[in-house]
């Protein structure tokens, strides 16, 4: 076996003596010379090319992760948006309001009540059939928003009013043995007994 030289030119040299002693050397030699010609020359390593490259990827990766924040961040503030929309007016609904005389006093449905002294009254509504309902004790006059989908109701001890848009005067005191109610204006239905009272009426149920 020879001997390797320490020189690369003296190798080349012993190594070019040996293949052309040798004709499938020579042939191998051949082949490896062509297809070396046929190979594209590699690239030269472009460093700040490849750096620019991965800063660039990192900067979409941020943005596309500040994107995706901000969208999150949206749809939580839309989401609770439409919950709030949603449960607000069911919570709201489904609570009373109390008032007390003497007041005059503006009702959930944009009616209007003047309280007289010692007189009590609740608002009660619902979300799923919005009802216009005052549960009254004493003495009260009513300024009533018509709105004909939605009757105004007065229930005073076993006595129910019922308006559209009309003004009239309840009074329904606990020492008194009878509800009186007086229409100034528009015409009211007094149950029991489906009593209709318009404009000067009055009436008295027991």
């Amino acid at each position: 076996m020879t001997e390797l030289p320490r020189d690369d030119a003296e190798y080349l040299e012993v190594l070019a003596g040996e293949i052309a002693g040798d004709p499938a050397r020579e042939r191998a030699a051949r082949l490896l010379a062509l297809a070396e010609r046929a190979l594209p020359p590699e690239p030269a390593l472009d460093v700040d090319h490849g750096w620019r490259e991965l800063a660039a990827r990192l900067t979409v990766r941020r943005t596309l992760r500040r994107l995706e924040v901000i969208i999150g961040v949206a749809a939580l503030i839309v989401f609770g948006l439409a919950t709030y929309l949603s449960v607000a007016p069911v919570i709201a609904a489904h609570v009373d309001e109390h008032y007390a005389g003497p007041a005059t006093v503006r009702l959930p449905d944009g009616s209007r009540a003047v309280l007289e002294p010692l007189a009590r009254a609740r608002y009660r509504a619902s979300f799923f059939r919005p009802p216009r309902m005052v549960e009254l004790e004493g003495e009260a006059r009513f300024l009533v928003r018509p709105d004909a989908a939605h009757p105004f109701e007065v229930h005073a001890g076993d006595a129910t009013i019922t308006a559209v848009g009309t003004i009239f005067t309840v009074r329904a005191n606990p020492w008194e043995p009878t509800v009186r109610v007086s229409v100034e204006e528009g015409t009211v239905l007094v149950a029991p007994g489906r009593l209709v009272l318009h404009a000067g009426d009055t009436a008295q149920v027991r």
